[in-house]
């Protein structure tokens, strides 16, 4: 009750407090417990959390937004960085998938990331979709391991990604 989680899975509910993203079903974290992984609250803001923090739904949908926003705004600047260099713009597919994988990862990180953003800055977009592969570890109990859902995610942000250079190849004279 109140969570975002049946037996069955996600429910597309925010979670409203802080909670350990490496313990399911998602527990309120209380101050002074060991964290395994990091902690995270709402719609998945990791950065900014404390134990025993709550939030609202507003709060939470407020929070997504500015994540969000913060993403995109990193993959403009990225975009604008490129196109300086004489690359094409992201197409719209380019542009969501590197939004959801900034969101993921911190949209503070996409521009430092040089297996993703070297390689466009490179003109290497297909490099850049490969390297998007290279993200899928979360630390667990202190340690760096590879997570099926972070796999799972890169899988669909790639093939976003690649749909994106198909529609230009198609379109391109």
């Amino acid at each position: 009750p109140g969570g975002p989680y049946s037996r069955s899975g996600y429910t597309g509910r925010p979670v409203l407090f802080a909670y350990d993203d490496a313990v399911f079903p998602p527990t309120p974290a209380q101050p002074g417990e060991a964290v395994r992984g990091t902690l995270t609250i709402g719609w998945g803001r990791a950065y900014g959390v404390e134990a025993g923090e709550t939030c609202t739904e507003a709060q939470a949908d407020a929070m997504l937004l500015d994540d969000i926003s913060g993403a995109m705004n990193a993959v403009w600047s990225l975009e604008a960085e490129c196109t300086a260099r004489g690359h094409p713009r992201f197409s719209a597919e380019q542009a969501a998938a590197l939004c959801s994988f900034a969101y993921n990862i911190g949209w503070h990180d996409l521009r430092s990331t040089r297996s993703v953003a070297g390689r466009l800055r490179a003109g290497d977009y297909a490099g850049a979709a490969q390297g998007l592969s290279l993200y899928v570890y979360g630390r667990q109990d202190g340690q760096k391991v590879r997570l099926r859902g972070l796999v799972s995610r890169r899988e669909r942000e790639r093939a976003l990604f690649l749909s994106g250079m198909e529609g230009r190849r198609r379109a391109s004279p």
